[in-house]
């Protein structure tokens, strides 16, 4: 740095020095380096649009300054270095002989490199313009700039300081510039500013939030930081008449259109986040009313700072709105707040980010008619290219209508996501304009196609099954089909269809002679072995339902089921039945008195049972402090079978596994899908099943191929280093 080249020196403000960081750190992911691009019709005179570039950045203080040195180590002492004198460089390229979609794809090329190259930042100007020529009367124009040193507010000015010194140019004169502010002065008034009441302001703002926000993403999260330089928008506008109603909504409750669009983004944070408090970023134009002429200073205001909204179901979508506008109001009293330092006064954890996405609404001062047509040039296809530190920004263009576009990091989100995002916040305040006075949370979200999708074709799921076939009719055409084919095993038992059920028959008859008539409810409490599907079966034929019980469960639990269900008789063992709670109903012991079931008749009994009677009656875990019982209808189970059977079909030679307790949902499936299908099914003994190596040991003896795992017992073998495939490779299914 030569001194004598140098014609001030002043502090960064937060946000360059924010800008600067982030640039540092990620020299090559193009974030904040912006591209400004547009087609100039007409007769261009290119030396006197290099001239004019040239005037403005010898005119204004804040294009001729960057950073003191090079490197992070430039922002341990974050100053700006304003130079006396700084040349503007211009590429220019003629493409007249290229078609317009070779023209189209070099340009693109050129944006990205250009994007990825970056600036030095301690070599002014850190802006670089390029003019493509791509007819004899049509010109590109990229302006690659950093925002460091300029915000979108800055934009217009420029330009009409820029035709305006080009017209001059072309006629002969020299231009010349109404004076303006320097930016430094809004330093000035920047280190004057006591940070004390602010501080007051944003913890009381953000006292109890402690958790970011989350996006809702469809591929692996990463910092920002760290993303590549492409960036993708999505783009949407809303119809006149929707418009319409918002505008004259803000004008009847007073309220801005900001504050409508500010609302319907919290809203759709708060559907996809399932979170009822939410935090986004706004950007605001940060220029204070108080510093005279603030207005047409050029130079980097605009700061990011947090916005909470508090999601209430029952308020109307205006007071609610209302309420929001005035955080919007104090807002804009402590916009000079660092996000930094807000950030610390915040409760989420340091090295968390307040907020993962930001809203922009893009209110910029003047007349966009004076930027499409200077002499006889004509400015159209006026477009930008940017990205921030976030994953995702949105914009809102009130000029005209409201256009909506969300820009976002290709690496984290999917086309698609981000396309049902935009329409969902589209439905959001399309409801808000439709009426005002709804209740917050009765606004839809779901776009027409998406609400016949889910009421209608989703739910256009008849499939024929049998309706009045129960699961006991089921078991005996199984029975009828396959008679000597082996139905269970355990250890080296075999028990055959027949022989099930025979002895499901004879019992069924001796809880006849106890008593049991149909719906009733009969307790089962048997370690896993075929007597537990013959107790099973053995009710069914009854016409009652069982009642598993678990003998790990307290006596106490186990006392309350047996009384609220009303069950007259309990069918057990002796290895459990020191275990139970005093009964004062019958106890069947299946060891012990079998010798008394054996001598009943072994055909079956008249079917008892429609598809509304209750099979299965199961407690739940009793998380509300007291277990409660759940009817499970003959119908609906032979319904959830009957979709696992054409969901997941057997094939030849199959062997099933049954392992879970009785006492959870999931044993209905294990037992009766295999043993109504005529499937061999492995009874697993519990001293088995709690030693994993015994467990897999006898899944690949017996040939088992297919199993059914709750994540816990999945994750026990897996963490045990087992190649689950290679061990048992007849597993087909699990």
């Amino acid at each position: 740095m030569s001194f004598q080249n140098v014609e001030d020196i002043y502090p960064l403000s937060p946000v360059q020095h924010g800008m600067a960081l982030h640039s540092l750190l990620a020299p090559e992911s193009g974030v904040y380096t912006s591209a400004s691009v547009c087609t100039i019709r007409g007769n261009l005179d290119v030396e006197a649009l290099r001239g004019a570039w040239q005037h403005l950045i010898d005119h204004h203080a804040v294009l001729r300054s960057g950073l003191p040195g090079a490197g992070i180590d430039a922002l341990h002492d974050p100053y700006q270095v304003v130079y006396r004198r700084v040349s503007v460089p211009l590429e220019l390229h003629d493409w007249r002989g290229l078609e317009a979609t070779e023209q189209e794809g070099r340009l693109a090329a050129y944006v990205a490199a250009e994007r990825r190259r970056g600036f030095d930042l301690a070599q002014p100007p850190l802006m670089r313009l390029a003019l493509f020529r791509i007819d004899d009367d049509a010109y590109t124009f990229v302006r690659i700039h950093h925002h460091l040193m300029l915000d979108g507010w800055s934009a217009p000015l420029l330009y009409r300081e820029l035709f305006s010194a080009y017209a001059a140019l072309v006629r002969g004169d020299t231009p010349t510039f109404a004076p303006r502010r320097p930016y430094r002065d809004y330093i000035a008034w920047l280190q004057q500013q006591d940070l004390g009441e602010a501080e007051r302001h944003w913890r009381q703002l953000l006292a109890g939030f402690t958790t970011p926000t989350p996006l809702v993403q469809d591929r692996p999260r990463r910092p920002p930081s760290a993303g590549a330089t492409s960036v993708v928008d999505y783009r949407l506008t809303l119809s006149e008449p929707v418009v319409a109603a918002l505008r004259e909504m803000a004008r009847a409750r007073h309220l801005t259109l900001n504050t409508i669009v500010q609302g319907a983004w919290a809203l759709l944070l708060s559907r996809y986040s399932g979170e009822e408090d939410v935090v986004f970023g706004a950007v605001v134009s940060g220029r204070p009313a108080e510093l005279a002429g603030v207005e047409q200073i050029v130079g980097l205001f605009l700061n990011t700072l947090p916005v909470r909204a508090r999601i209430e179901a029952d308020p109307p979508v205006a007071a609610w709105l209302a309420s929001l506008q005035e955080q919007t109001v104090a807002l804009g009293q402590y916009q000079y707040s660092p996000l930094s330092q807000v950030q610390e006064w915040s409760d989420v954890p340091r090295g968390q980010p307040l907020f993962e996405s930001i809203l922009v609404f893009e209110n910029l001062p003047g007349d966009e008619t004076l930027l499409t047509r200077t002499g006889d040039l004509t400015i159209a296809d006026v477009r930008s290219i940017e990205r921030s530190n976030y994953a995702l920004t949105v914009y809102a263009y009130p000029r005209g209508g409201l256009a909506l576009r969300i820009v976002y990091d290709p690496s984290q989100f999917s086309g698609s996501l981000i396309g049902r995002m935009a329409e969902h916040f589209r439905v959001l305040l399309e409801g808000i304009a439709a009426d005002p006075n709804r209740p917050v949370g009765e606004l839809p979200l779901l776009t027409p196609d998406e609400r016949r999708q889910l009421l209608v074709e989703w739910n256009a799921t008849p499939v024929h099954y049998p309706l009045d076939r129960t699961l006991t009719a089921l078991f005996e055409a199984q029975v009828d089909r396959t008679p000597e084919a082996t139905a269970l095993i355990f250890g080296d038992l075999s028990v055959s269809y027949r022989e099930l059920d025979a002895r499901s028959n004879r019992l069924a008859r001796h809880l006849r002679d106890l008593g049991v008539a149909p719906s009733s409810v009969v307790g089962v409490c048997v370690e896993r072995s075929p007597d537990l599907v013959v107790a099973v079966l053995g009710i069914l034929k009854t016409g009652a339902a069982y009642l598993p019980l678990d003998p790990s469960y307290p006596p106490e639990r186990l006392d309350f089921m047996l009384e609220d269900a009303r069950a007259p008789v309990l069918l057990t063992t002796a290895p459990v039945l020191g275990r139970l709670p005093e009964f004062t109903g019958r106890t069947l012991r299946l060891d012990r008195d079998w010798a008394i079931v054996a001598h009943q008749d072994a055909a079956r009994l008249e079917p008892c049972a429609t598809g509304d009677d209750v099979a299965c009656l199961i407690y739940t875990s009793g998380s509300t402090g007291r277990p409660k019982g759940v009817e499970n209808t003959h119908r609906s189970l032979v319904n959830t079978l009957w979709w696992q059977w054409e969901a997941y079909p057997y094939g030849e030679g199959e062997v099933a596994c049954q392992k879970t307790a009785l006492s959870f949902g999931d044993s209905i499936q294990e037992l009766f899908a295999p043993l109504l299908a005529g499937v061999p099914t492995v009874l697993v003994p519990e001293a088995t099943l709690i030693d994993p190596d015994r467990f897999v040991a006898l899944l690949a003896e017996r040939d088992v191929s297919r199993l059914l795992l709750v994540p816990s017992l999945l994750r026990i073998l897996l963490d045990r280093g087992r190649d689950l495939a290679g061990e048992l490779p007849r597993l087909r299914l699990w």
